[in-house]
């Protein structure tokens, strides 16, 4: 694999020296006979020996392809000599030895590496074509700069906020300003040249990539008393700061010329709204509509039985196989609300209430309310719905079955005699459709419309229970047997699912959550249970609910190979990297290390399955702030094994750095490393 080398014109050219492999052979030689002295070292010599032995290493390394050398390098730090000289932070770089390395992508795909050695010299690693490839910086909205060099893109992305696309050098300004307008048709470009050493900016490049897609041109300006050497906005914000840097892109975004479009458009467009006329009374008591203004809506919190999760006044969904433990389920949240107890993992308190049960599977003497006997529910708060009053075509009084298409009318009638009904269960919602095409959209929104006003009416959590269909893995939320209209109607969806790696333990995880923040999910086993009862003793069980979140999505949960049995070589670099942060930082918001993670190119999905393998300690610190992370004494003995690792010749590479801490006059210094 071919070094590239940076000429003075900034241009990616290859390295055809032939001295690499005498240089390698140099090098080992030089250190085997290093090794076979027994005279000790000076600690000149001994800095020599490290260098040579670097540099013997090198070819080993370049032997690897541009993915492969990314995923094995650590997050950069913000002391690298380099970083420092030049007053920017690492924004998602990583380290390869003393040098950093720079993605080149296009889009997602990367394409290539940048190295920079401490002292600035640069260099592109591979021989891949780099021409549209750049490094994103930050979030594009509105206006995206694209620049010549990281320092200089990164002092732009500092000094403004603006997001950066980095092209490397000046020839590839054009591609790569062509490629991301075909991505942000609507963005502002801003193609930003260099000065020019001498003082007069004659930036040829970029006035042709701005002319060839529609953007302006900004060039720094360092003013009557250039320093010689001075020609970037890497140099123009280390020598002027901040605010130079700033006011050189506002004066490009001032210059802009607004496109014909928008004149016609703008022209097309009143200057203000026409005042709204609400209709005459008399005309608005005929209309075929119930309508209200928005500003005469009373705003209100929303309620919750179990905070980020189950909201009072709404309809929710629980879906599983059969024998699964989805009835237990609703059972234990049964002996929660009866008892006004404490919600499992989230630890918060419940208001004691109702709860009125419809159960179509399960007979009440032999098995509900065992169930609520077993759970610890309040058993004169629990109703059990058998049947409705009716009358047959003769017009004699009959018992029949329950259904929502003809007798919601009834269950409000039960609520309001009742009072305080906190919780609905209807299991399984399937039986109770009264002759309703389970698998037509509108017949089912047609169905479940009603029950959500019932909800809201009563301020109770109805919770409905269904099967899942035949498919396998998948997306979680097509996985709920008939139309998809059962899972749109619900605010919040969780599945029930057998953990594939503990046979006995279940995973209670979200699908669906419109109205909470909380996307963790749970898990619990079924304990048997034996109760004496006058009739004799009972088997029945209950759910014992683990004390820890589950991080693990449905849809990870439901592949055919479970994110947590991943092999050590895809999970080993994450579960170094995250020991090292919170042995450098401490307790730590999960929302904080997923940002910190997703800045060095560790996902939120793969930094979970660290967090378990970890086993780092979480707590719920409340539903704004959600889950803390922290490592715990198991998890601090894991963190000592994770944070060194063996090398292949029985040596160590030595313990991993801390991920640097931001400074404190940084405020976006943990912000996103993206791909635009």
């Amino acid at each position: 694999m071919e070094d590239r080398r940076t000429d003075q014109s900034g241009a990616s050219k290859p390295d055809t020296t032939p001295a690499s492999k005498a240089a390698s052979q140099q090098a080992f030689a030089a250190c085997r006979a290093v090794l076979e002295s027994e005279v000790p070292l000076s600690p000149a010599e001994q800095d020599e020996h490290r260098r040579r032995l670097e540099a013997a290493r090198r070819p080993r390394t370049e032997a690897l392809t541009p993915t492969q050398r990314w995923d094995r390098a650590p997050p950069a730090e913000a002391t690298h000599p380099y970083l420092k000289a030049k007053g920017i932070r690492p924004h998602g770089t990583r380290r390869e030895g003393d040098h950093l390395l720079i993605p080149i992508r296009r889009g997602t795909e990367l394409i290539g590496l940048q190295a920079i050695a401490p002292d600035g010299t640069q260099r592109f690693l591979d021989g891949a074509d780099l021409a549209g490839g750049y490094c994103a910086i930050g979030k594009p909205n509105g206006v995206l700069c694209i620049a010549i060099s990281f320092a200089a893109g990164a002092s732009i992305h500092q000094a403004t906020g603006h997001a950066v696309a980095v092209a490397f050098f000046a020839e590839n300004l054009e591609a790569v300003a062509r490629a991301l307008r075909v991505r942000m048709p609507a963005t502002t470009l801003v193609i930003c040249a260099d000065a020019g050493s001498d003082g007069n900016a004659n930036p040829t490049e970029a006035i042709a990539a701005a002319k060839a897609i529609g953007g302006v041109v900004a060039v720094p300006d360092f003013g009557a008393d250039q320093p010689k050497g001075a020609a970037g906005f890497g140099d123009l914000r280390r020598l002027r700061g901040n605010g130079a840097v700033a006011a050189a892109i506002s004066r490009a975004l001032a210059a802009r010329k607004p496109d014909a479009s928008s004149d016609a458009s703008a022209s097309r467009t009143p200057a203000s709204p026409p005042a709204h006329r609400p209709p005459d009374a008399a005309v608005a008591c005929h209309l075929p509509v119930d309508y209200r203004r928005l500003s005469e809506v009373h705003e209100k919190p929303i309620r919750w039985l179990w905070p980020g999760r189950f909201a009072r006044g709404k309809v929710t969904l629980i879906a599983g196989d059969p024998g699964l433990g989805k009835s237990q389920v609703t059972a234990s949240m049964a002996a929660i609300v009866t008892t006004g107890g404490q919600w499992p993992v989230d630890r918060c308190p419940c208001a004691p209430g109702n709860v009125v049960v419809l159960s179509a599977e399960d007979d009440a003497a032999d098995t509900i309310k065992p169930r609520m006997r077993a759970a610890g529910a309040e058993l004169s708060r629990v109703f059990v719905l058998d049947a409705v009053r009716d009358l047959d075509e003769e017009g004699k009084a009959i018992a029949r079955s329950f259904n929502l298409r003809t007798d919601l009318d009834r269950l409000d009638a039960l609520l309001e005699a009742i009072g305080e009904v906190a919780m609905v269960v209807i299991d399984p919602i399937s039986a109770y459709l009264g002759g309703t095409d389970s698998h037509k959209n509108a017949d089912v929104r047609a169905l479940l419309g009603p029950l959500g006003d019932l909800a809201a009416r009563h301020g109770v959590t109805i919770v409905c229970v269904s099967h899942l269909n035949k498919g396998v893995g998948g997306d979680a939320l097509l996985r709920v047997t008939g139309s998809l209209a059962f899972v749109a109607a619900a605010r919040s969806a969780f599945i029930v699912l057998k953990d594939k790696d503990q046979p006995t333990r279940r995973l209670f995880l979200p699908i669906k959550n419109n109205l909470g923040s909380d996307c963790s999910g749970l898990a619990f086993e079924l304990s048997g249970v034996t109760l004496d009862s006058a009739a004799g003793p009972i088997d029945t069980c209950h759910v014992v609910w683990d004390s820890e979140p589950v991080e693990m999505t449905a849809n990870e949960a439901m592949s055919p190979t479970s994110a947590s049995a991943t092999d050590d070589a895809e999970g080993f670099t994450p579960v170094r990297w995250l020991a090292a942060l919170l042995r450098a930082n401490g307790p730590m918001l999960q929302a904080e290390a997923n940002k910190r993670g997703e800045e060095v190119g560790i996902s939120a999905r793969t930094l979970r399955r660290a967090s378990e393998k970890l086993k780092v300690n979480r707590r719920k610190l409340s539903f704004s702030k959600g889950w803390e992370w922290s490592l715990g004494t198991e998890a601090n003995q894991g963190a000592q094994d994770a944070t060194t690792r063996p090398r292949a010749d029985g040596g160590r590479l030595g313990r991993l750095p801390s991920p640097g801490a931001p400074s404190a006059d940084d405020e976006l210094a943990t912000e996103d490393y993206e791909v635009f």
